[in-house]
């Protein structure tokens, strides 16, 4: 036989306020819960235990309040004794089981009535949160009537709104069109502005619009998905009234399903004044109003093209385009791969003042002239590599040249790239800037030039000293992207040219150069500017 168990109850303190205000309760409710818990009737006789063991002077009653004045009860068995005996119900004796029953009753005879209570209140809570959603867009309306912001003159409101340029794709939650929806003023002001809705930018990640032609586990976006932004557009295009436009749509792929985007656009042609796209379909031959131009694909649209306002082209591989019908055209970026090109180029666009040229020329050319090619740049910017034209073009006009290249000892460094730009005929240059790492020693003769402006990014200490060897008489600007740890360097260099007017330093080491500075004493005419950079500019 197993042996039993026997917890019995152990007499309990003296009845407190709370145990005679409850007890009625627990007899009641503690019985009828009894007979649940139970899962059968009960009997005359047990119910009558039950009250017995309910009433104020049972041990079964609670026997007081906390300090938090919630009612506490002392049971007739230790319940925690009993769960670590690792005794089942089956091994306890009869009467310590009665005890954990009656027990059980009066404990959830104090719950019961409270659960029922807790959902009283959050009905009433939950009715009055309803009051209040009803009632607060009206305080709301006061508050806003108070608020400091709209001391602002619709003036000034529009100079911040200025600033917010509109997401890569129109979205409800992206400028202009979420300032539409702070409050009425502003929807009136923000609607009512046409140039906050002039600038319209499509530029979609590869695989946004629909692919037909796609697996559908791949398809994810459907015609129908079009039909907001469309909606959004035709908006933008209406708000911004007869405002010239500026536009990019960017699709990367060849779609028809985009014709509810590109056909509004084409309607408003007329206001185009920039456009970025790599689509040339929907492109009208007439853009009297267009200024900028981005195509970086190859296009026939240039030999038909009225554009008489275009001055800034943006192109890819420059290819055979009728320069003759831009009379206005004065910046072009192209990619050359040779040196012919860019000596045609120079000669059938006279009209050109400023070229950015990415040059992937492999082969030596051939038939370069030896000199005699004058031209009228004003600014030429070279990101990736000298052309060996250079070396029979004269810059007699040109004043800013922007190198990307490194010119130092460096896997893409040329010799012979130094050499050309060392020989370079540009006597007015007023602008050098390098983009990239440089040996300053052999470009002396290109720095002899009435340079009054040098952008420099310096990693070794030598360049520090051979700038401050060199005269450099006319040297008013100086922008220093310091990727070395010598600080100190670079005080020294400014205190060397002594007719400097502005300075601006980006480094690693800001604060300890700023800290430099911050000791010296300079001129008054002479303005400093610090700014944070990451080694590998």
């Amino acid at each position: 036989m197993a042996t039993r168990l026997s917890l019995l109850p152990s007499p309990a303190p003296a009845t407190t306020r709370c145990s005679r205000v409850f007890a009625p309760i627990q007899a009641i409710t503690g019985a009828q819960r009894g007979d649940q818990l139970d899962g059968r009737h009960r009997t005359n006789d047990e119910l009558t235990r039950l009250q017995i063991c309910l009433s104020p002077n049972s041990p079964y009653t609670m026997t007081g309040c906390n300090a938090a004045e919630i009612p506490s009860y002392s049971p007739a068995v230790d319940i925690t004794s009993l769960l670590r005996s690792w005794c089942s119900p089956g091994r306890i004796d009869k009467i310590t089981m009665a005890h954990v029953r009656l027990d059980m009753i009066a404990v959830d005879s104090l719950v019961q009535p409270r659960l029922d209570r807790i959902k009283e209140l959050e009905s009433e809570i939950a009715h009055l949160r309803a009051e209040v959603d009803v009632i607060s867009p009206t305080l709301d309306k006061y508050h806003s009537l108070h608020a400091p912001i709209r001391r602002l003159p619709p003036e000034m409101l529009l100079s911040i709104f200025g600033h917010l340029e509109p997401g890569p794709m129109p979205l409800k939650d992206d400028a202009p069109w979420v300032l539409t929806r702070v409050c009425s003023s502003w929807r009136d002001l923000v609607t009512h502005t046409p140039t906050l809705w002039s600038t319209i930018k499509m530029d979609c990640p590869y695989n946004y619009w629909n692919l037909s032609h796609y697996h559908h586990q791949h398809q994810h976006h459907t015609s129908s998905d079009l039909s907001p932004m469309s909606s959004l557009l035709t908006s933008s295009l209406r708000y911004s009234q007869n405002s010239p436009l500026d536009i990019t749509l960017v699709s990367r792929l060849h779609n028809l399903s985009i014709d509810c985007i590109t056909t509004p656009l084409s309607q408003h042609s007329n206001r185009w004044r920039s456009l970025v796209t790599d689509l040339d379909g929907f492109i009208p031959n007439d853009l009297p109003v267009l200024e900028r131009l981005d195509l970086r694909i190859f296009s026939e649209l240039f030999n038909s093209l009225q554009a008489p306002h275009l001055h800034t082209l943006i192109i890819g591989e420059l290819y055979s385009i009728p320069f003759s019908r831009f009379p206005s055209l004065r910046c072009l970026e192209c990619h050359i791969i040779d040196s012919e090109q860019l000596i045609t180029l120079l000669e059938v666009a006279k009209q050109i003042t400023s070229l950015r040229v990415d040059c992937w020329e492999r082969l030596v050319p051939k038939n370069l002239p030896s000199s005699g090619i004058i031209s009228s740049l004003l600014e030429l910017h070279l990101p990736t590599k000298v052309p060996k034209a250079l070396s029979c073009i004269s810059f007699p006009m040109l004043h800013s040249l922007t190198l990307g290249l490194p010119l130092c000892y460096h896997p893409g460094y040329n010799p012979e790239d130094v050499d050309i730009l060392n020989n370079l005929h540009c006597p007015r240059l007023r602008t050098l800037i390098f983009n990239n790492t440089i040996n300053i020693l052999p470009l002396n003769k290109l720095l002899s030039c009435p340079i009054t402006r040098l952008d420099l990014v310096i990693r070794a200490k030598s360049v520090y000293y051979a700038l401050i060897s060199m005269p450099l008489l006319h040297l008013e600007d100086l922008r220093v992207t310091d990727e070395s740890p010598w600080s100190e360097e670079i005080l020294s260099l400014v205190k060397a040219k002594k007719g400097l007017r502005n300075v601006e330093v980006k480094s690693a080491l800001i604060e300890r150069i700023r800290e430099l500075f911050r000791t010296e004493s300079f001129p008054e005419e002479l303005t400093t500017s610090f700014s944070v950079c990451s080694h590998g500019y």
